[in-house]
């Protein structure tokens, strides 16, 4: 009896110091409570042959150490530690969030690539210059082009005992973020004149930015407005978000201040319908106050989305309705029971035509009508009465066609008419 109690606390109070949440089959978030300057494993819901990772550390108030995240990778898995610059472990033990994917390129649900990259040279507070990083603006380092590109990433070895932080540019000034076709990334010390002699692997995200709506998670990606400022002036620095989020990483993008620093998630709940952050500086060289000016910070954030899908097919199309109370409409009928939320009517016009539906359980036998107008859900019987929020018709006389599309965590959306 002993021996099955024991059993259980250690799976409890594993299942409480980690989350881990699929998004695909080859990407995930982490969160790792309670790391501290001893390595820890990271759990992980998928499995990986050639994975790459991003983490952030969650500063719990200025009164702690700063501290940057450390990555060493075990097989086909990740440890991760806490490191207060330049080697110590005088750190408070707290969350550190995480981002793994394959290695690859992907269009579908997520518009992203990730890859890894040797990196030799460290800038640092008296040389910033590009000739430090890596150049990672095309192919094999960069497949896809990207209307607004978001680039995160991670030192992802521990080749040197000395820390280092990961940072991007456009190759040309140091204080402008990547473009489509200029991504360089690297590694910084802050103002310590670095001494790390071997090689580290940069592990890197290029992504398109934008809130993806998938069959089981919200995933927002957004380089964020030049606010966030450092852990000394007045943290945290927030981020709005469209919604309330779990999950997050966040890398620091460009450079303003010359000191150098990293992107830390700031605060107890750092993570909700705001992103806490601030900029977090070594204190080993130079100036020591850990006070910094405003820098963008690029991230990650993401909501999991639980539901049972109901099975919906396209019944009628009223075309052309025209007047102030019945316009065109589209009407779906229900074959299963089941949500709803995030199902996509296109009249393949472009994003503008695209109407997600909102979050409603419906079952066999209902009827989902979808009304070009502005208006509230209701329901009245077995028949929901939902709105484009737009008085635009889907269907415009111009040889216009419509299909309904069911929400996907893969790279194939079912086609529903």
């Amino acid at each position: 009896m002993a021996t099955r109690l024991l059993l259980l606390l250690v799976v409890l109070l594993t299942s409480q110091q980690a989350r881990a949440y699929p998004i695909t089959s080859y990407l995930e978030m982490v969160t790792v409570t309670a790391v501290g300057g001893a390595w820890k494993n990271v759990p992980l819901s998928n499995a990986y042959s050639d994975p790459v990772i991003a983490c952030t550390y969650n500063l719990p108030s200025i009164a702690d150490n700063e501290a940057v995240v450390r990555v060493q990778q075990v097989g086909s898995g990740f440890q991760v530690k806490a490191q207060r610059p330049v080697n110590s472990t005088t750190v408070t033990a707290s969350s550190v969030y995480c981002t793994i994917s394959e290695s690859g390129v992907y269009t579908y649900p997520i518009k992203y690539e990730a890859h890894t990259v040797e990196s030799d040279g460290t800038n640092y507070g008296s040389d910033w210059t590009v000739a430090k990083m890596e150049n990672v603006s095309a192919a094999p380092y960069k497949m896809q082009s990207y209307s607004q590109p978001v680039v995160t990433g991670q030192v992802m070895s521990y080749n040197n005992a000395n820390f280092s932080a990961f940072w991007s540019s456009n190759c040309t000034s140091r204080t402008t973020p990547p473009s489509d076709a200029a991504i360089c990334i690297g590694k910084n010390t802050g103002q310590v004149t670095p001494n790390n002699p071997n090689p580290e692997t940069l592990g890197y995200f290029i992504a398109e930015e934008a809130e993806y709506s998938m069959a089981n998670a919200y995933v927002k990606i957004e380089l964020g407005a030049d606010s966030v400022a450092g852990t000394k002036g007045s943290p945290p620095y927030n981020y709005t978000l469209p919604r309330n989020y779990t999950y997050a990483t966040a890398t620091w993008t460009a450079v303003d201040g010359v000191n150098g620093g990293w992107a830390v998630l700031y605060g107890n709940s750092p993570v909700s319908s705001v992103l806490q952050l601030a900029i977090e500086e070594e204190t080993v060289a130079g100036d020591k106050t850990r006070t910094h000016t405003n820098e963008q910070v690029a991230y990650w954030v993401m909501e999991p989305i639980k539901k049972t899908y109901a099975d919906l097919i396209i019944n009628e199309v009223m075309y052309m309705q025209s007047g102030a109370v019945l316009r065109e409409f589209i009407e779906l009928y229900a074959l299963t029971d089941g949500s709803i939320l995030n199902y996509v009517v296109s009249s393949q016009d472009g994003v503008s035509q695209n109407y997600y539906l909102p979050d409603l359980d419906v079952q066999k036998g209902d009827y989902v009508i979808l009304h070009s107008n502005v208006g509230t859900t209701n329901t009245v019987g077995n028949v929901h009465h939902v709105y484009t929020q737009s008085t635009t018709t889907p269907l415009a006389n111009t040889g216009d066609d419509i299909v309904l599309l069911k929400p996907s965590s893969t790279d194939v959306t079912v086609l529903n008419g």
